[in-house]
């Protein structure tokens, strides 16, 4: 089996913020924003300059790359923001002040999902939504192992616990399922 770190160069991130309805003005959380920083520059163009991105990631180098990149391409609404996802609180960002969180292939990272879940609904309005997107649970040609791969079902049983409603789910690329909650 063929293993890639992230796959995000397999799913089309402008389509998919497009249809869960991120757009100009909007205050967006891409939570392990990963070196690509592929959602973060995206959901910068897209929030515009009266909007405001914050790419979050436990990796200071992380962070740095996707800096270059945001100042490549002339974006002035993205932020860094260094924190540990599994520890509710530690991102600094203002409670309920997301209009939308972004979780893109994070959660097969941890082990700790309903706390990384947590923490980034902590940080969204009531509203906002939640995108999850991750590695299909299922045996294809890559990913990572499908032991580590998200159980639907357990991000879903972690949303609704936490007072969210699941109001869309698709498949985003031919590796990769969406799920998009509300608060």
């Amino acid at each position: 089996m063929i293993r890639v770190a992230g796959g995000t160069n397999l799913i089309n991130a402008e389509e998919i913020l497009k249809r869960v309805g991120v757009g100009q003005g909007m205050k967006v959380g891409d939570f392990g924003c990963g070196g690509t920083g592929y959602f973060t520059l995206t959901a910068g163009q897209l929030a515009g300059e009266e909007g405001k991105v914050y790419a979050v990631d436990v990796l200071k180098g992380v962070l740095s790359g996707v800096a270059e990149k945001v100042k490549a391409r002339g974006l002035s609404n993205v932020e860094m923001v260094w924190s540990n996802l599994e520890i509710y609180g530690a991102t600094k960002i203002e409670g309920a002040s997301l209009d939308f969180g972004m979780l893109v292939n994070t959660l097969y990272q941890t082990t700790k999902d309903e706390e990384v879940i947590k923490e980034v609904v902590r940080t969204i309005k009531p509203g906002g939504k939640l995108l999850v997107i991750d590695w299909k649970n299922e045996e294809i040609p890559l990913g990572p192992p499908k032991e580590k791969r998200v159980e639907t079902e357990e991000v879903k049983r972690a949303a609704i616990g936490l007072g969210l409603r699941e109001v869309d789910n698709f498949e985003a690329g031919p590796y990769h399922l969406a799920m998009v909650f509300v608060k």
